[in-house]
Protein backbone atom coordinates (compact mmCIF):
# COMPACT_ATOMS: atom_id res chain seq x y z
CA UNK A 1 0.00 0.00 0.00
CA UNK A 2 1.23 3.12 -0.99
CA UNK A 3 2.12 5.64 2.19
CA UNK A 4 0.37 9.40 1.86
CA UNK A 5 2.38 12.11 0.76
CA UNK A 6 2.51 14.75 2.98
CA UNK A 7 2.23 18.42 2.89
CA UNK A 8 4.48 19.63 0.10
CA UNK A 9 6.02 16.81 -1.07
CA UNK A 10 7.44 15.76 -4.05
CA UNK A 11 5.76 12.55 -5.31
CA UNK A 12 8.40 10.08 -5.96
CA UNK A 13 7.68 7.09 -4.33
CA UNK A 14 8.75 3.58 -5.11
CA UNK A 15 5.86 2.25 -4.30
CA UNK A 16 3.30 3.93 -7.09
CA UNK A 17 3.44 4.26 -10.56
CA UNK A 18 6.84 6.39 -11.10
CA UNK A 19 5.86 9.94 -12.32
CA UNK A 20 8.08 11.13 -15.48
CA UNK A 21 7.00 14.67 -14.51
CA UNK A 22 8.57 15.76 -11.40
CA UNK A 23 4.97 16.81 -9.50
CA UNK A 24 4.99 19.22 -6.29
CA UNK A 25 1.60 18.37 -4.19
CA UNK A 26 0.43 21.19 -2.37
CA UNK A 27 -2.44 19.63 -0.03
CA UNK A 28 -1.78 16.37 0.56
CA UNK A 29 -3.48 13.06 -0.64
CA UNK A 30 -6.83 11.22 -0.07
CA UNK A 31 -8.15 8.52 -0.67
CA UNK A 32 -10.88 8.70 -2.70
CA UNK A 33 -13.53 5.93 -1.28
CA UNK A 34 -12.93 7.46 2.12
CA UNK A 35 -14.59 10.62 4.25
CA UNK A 36 -11.74 12.71 3.88
CA UNK A 37 -11.82 16.80 4.30
CA UNK A 38 -9.38 17.50 1.20
CA UNK A 39 -11.42 14.92 -0.74
CA UNK A 40 -14.84 16.89 -0.18
CA UNK A 41 -13.30 19.86 -0.34
CA UNK A 42 -12.39 18.84 -4.27
CA UNK A 43 -15.26 17.72 -4.67
CA UNK A 44 -17.26 20.86 -3.10
CA UNK A 45 -14.99 23.02 -5.76
CA UNK A 46 -15.41 21.31 -8.28
CA UNK A 47 -19.21 21.11 -8.66
CA UNK A 48 -19.13 24.64 -7.85
CA UNK A 49 -19.83 25.78 -4.19
CA UNK A 50 -18.20 29.33 -3.73
CA UNK A 51 -17.27 28.89 -0.28
CA UNK A 52 -15.25 25.30 -0.92
CA UNK A 53 -13.73 27.12 -4.16
CA UNK A 54 -12.23 29.94 -2.00
CA UNK A 55 -11.69 27.88 0.25
CA UNK A 56 -8.97 25.52 -2.14
CA UNK A 57 -7.82 28.53 -3.98
CA UNK A 58 -6.79 30.14 -0.54
CA UNK A 59 -4.73 27.06 0.16
CA UNK A 60 -3.35 26.75 -2.66
CA UNK A 61 -2.43 30.19 -2.51
CA UNK A 62 -0.73 29.51 1.23
CA UNK A 63 1.30 26.34 -0.10
CA UNK A 64 1.75 27.89 -3.40
CA UNK A 65 5.15 29.73 -2.14
CA UNK A 66 7.10 26.02 -1.43
CA UNK A 67 6.56 24.82 -5.44
CA UNK A 68 9.59 24.58 -7.05
CA UNK A 69 11.93 27.37 -4.89
CA UNK A 70 14.59 27.06 -7.33
CA UNK A 71 12.45 28.05 -10.25
CA UNK A 72 12.72 31.77 -11.11
CA UNK A 73 11.44 31.96 -14.44
CA UNK A 74 8.28 29.98 -15.48
CA UNK A 75 5.33 29.99 -16.83
CA UNK A 76 1.99 28.17 -15.69
CA UNK A 77 -0.01 26.38 -17.98
CA UNK A 78 -3.39 24.89 -16.53
CA UNK A 79 -4.26 20.96 -17.49
CA UNK A 80 -7.15 20.32 -19.84
CA UNK A 81 -10.18 18.90 -18.51
CA UNK A 82 -10.81 15.57 -19.94
CA UNK A 83 -13.73 17.02 -22.15
CA UNK A 84 -13.07 19.11 -25.58
CA UNK A 85 -11.47 22.35 -24.71
CA UNK A 86 -9.01 23.75 -22.12
CA UNK A 87 -8.87 23.85 -18.46
CA UNK A 88 -11.96 23.42 -16.04
CA UNK A 89 -12.34 27.03 -14.68
CA UNK A 90 -11.05 25.59 -10.87
CA UNK A 91 -7.83 24.65 -12.66
CA UNK A 92 -7.39 27.60 -14.52
CA UNK A 93 -8.31 29.50 -11.69
CA UNK A 94 -5.52 27.35 -9.55
CA UNK A 95 -3.21 28.09 -12.18
CA UNK A 96 -3.46 31.98 -11.90
CA UNK A 97 -3.56 31.55 -8.40
CA UNK A 98 0.10 29.51 -8.69
CA UNK A 99 1.48 31.89 -11.05
CA UNK A 100 0.97 35.25 -8.93
CA UNK A 101 1.74 33.58 -5.59
CA UNK A 102 5.54 32.81 -7.27
CA UNK A 103 5.55 36.10 -9.94
CA UNK A 104 5.60 33.31 -12.70
CA UNK A 105 3.36 34.28 -15.85
CA UNK A 106 0.70 32.19 -16.51
CA UNK A 107 -0.59 30.97 -20.27
CA UNK A 108 -4.05 29.37 -19.65
CA UNK A 109 -4.71 28.48 -23.09
CA UNK A 110 -1.97 26.94 -24.47
CA UNK A 111 -2.44 23.58 -23.31
CA UNK A 112 -5.97 22.22 -24.75
CA UNK A 113 -8.24 18.85 -25.89
CA UNK A 114 -9.15 18.32 -29.20
CA UNK A 115 -11.53 15.92 -28.84
CA UNK A 116 -12.69 14.60 -25.51
CA UNK A 117 -11.11 11.44 -23.44
CA UNK A 118 -12.23 8.81 -20.91
CA UNK A 119 -11.57 9.91 -17.43
CA UNK A 120 -9.88 7.13 -15.10
CA UNK A 121 -12.65 8.43 -11.79
CA UNK A 122 -15.63 7.45 -14.39
CA UNK A 123 -14.40 4.35 -14.56
CA UNK A 124 -13.29 4.54 -18.22
CA UNK A 125 -10.09 2.71 -19.44
CA UNK A 126 -7.27 4.45 -20.24
CA UNK A 127 -6.03 4.80 -24.00
CA UNK A 128 -2.82 6.17 -23.61
CA UNK A 129 -2.20 6.88 -27.42
CA UNK A 130 -5.94 8.64 -27.38
CA UNK A 131 -5.13 11.24 -24.20
CA UNK A 132 -1.91 12.11 -26.76
CA UNK A 133 -4.06 12.43 -29.42
CA UNK A 134 -6.49 14.52 -28.09
CA UNK A 135 -4.01 17.20 -26.64
CA UNK A 136 -2.32 19.68 -28.67
CA UNK A 137 0.03 22.36 -26.72
CA UNK A 138 0.03 25.95 -28.54
CA UNK A 139 3.10 27.61 -27.26
CA UNK A 140 1.57 31.19 -27.51
CA UNK A 141 2.18 33.04 -24.10
CA UNK A 142 4.27 30.06 -22.71
CA UNK A 143 7.20 30.75 -25.69
CA UNK A 144 9.57 32.87 -23.02
CA UNK A 145 9.61 31.16 -19.90
CA UNK A 146 12.66 28.91 -19.06
CA UNK A 147 10.47 26.11 -17.52
CA UNK A 148 6.59 25.34 -18.07
CA UNK A 149 4.70 24.58 -14.95
CA UNK A 150 1.62 22.43 -15.52
CA UNK A 151 -1.08 22.96 -12.78
CA UNK A 152 -4.09 20.95 -12.18
CA UNK A 153 -6.66 19.74 -9.33
CA UNK A 154 -5.78 16.05 -8.61
CA UNK A 155 -3.02 13.82 -10.05
CA UNK A 156 -4.06 10.16 -9.57
CA UNK A 157 -1.30 8.17 -12.16
CA UNK A 158 0.40 10.68 -13.16
CA UNK A 159 -1.08 9.86 -17.20
CA UNK A 160 -2.68 13.03 -17.58
CA UNK A 161 0.74 14.97 -17.00
CA UNK A 162 2.78 12.42 -18.48
CA UNK A 163 0.26 12.97 -22.08
CA UNK A 164 0.84 16.52 -21.34
CA UNK A 165 4.73 16.42 -21.41
CA UNK A 166 4.87 14.07 -24.44
CA UNK A 167 2.27 16.82 -26.40
CA UNK A 168 4.53 19.66 -25.71
CA UNK A 169 8.02 17.71 -26.60
CA UNK A 170 5.83 16.24 -29.77
CA UNK A 171 5.03 20.09 -30.32
CA UNK A 172 8.94 20.22 -30.40
CA UNK A 173 9.65 22.41 -27.44
CA UNK A 174 12.27 21.16 -25.21
CA UNK A 175 12.23 22.99 -21.99
CA UNK A 176 12.10 21.50 -18.28
CA UNK A 177 7.92 20.71 -17.19
CA UNK A 178 7.49 20.13 -13.93
CA UNK A 179 4.30 20.09 -12.25
CA UNK A 180 1.88 21.64 -9.27
CA UNK A 181 -0.98 19.91 -8.26
CA UNK A 182 -3.52 20.41 -4.77
CA UNK A 183 -3.97 16.74 -3.96
CA UNK A 184 -2.94 13.32 -4.97
CA UNK A 185 -5.70 10.62 -5.00
CA UNK A 186 -4.16 7.53 -3.39
CA UNK A 187 -5.11 4.21 -4.04
CA UNK A 188 -7.29 2.34 -2.11
CA UNK A 189 -7.43 -1.80 -1.78
CA UNK A 190 -10.36 -1.80 -4.15
CA UNK A 191 -9.32 0.36 -7.07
Amino acid sequence: MAHPLGHGERMDSDDRPAPEVPTHVLLGSFIRSGQDPLHELIRGARSGDEDAVDRLLNAVRDAAGSAWGDIADAVVVAVPGHLEGGAIGLVTAMARVVAEARGWSVATDDLGRARAVGEAKAGDARDTAAELESLAWRAGAASSAEVIVLVDDVVRTGETLRACVAAIRGAGDPRRVVAVVAAQAEFSTGD
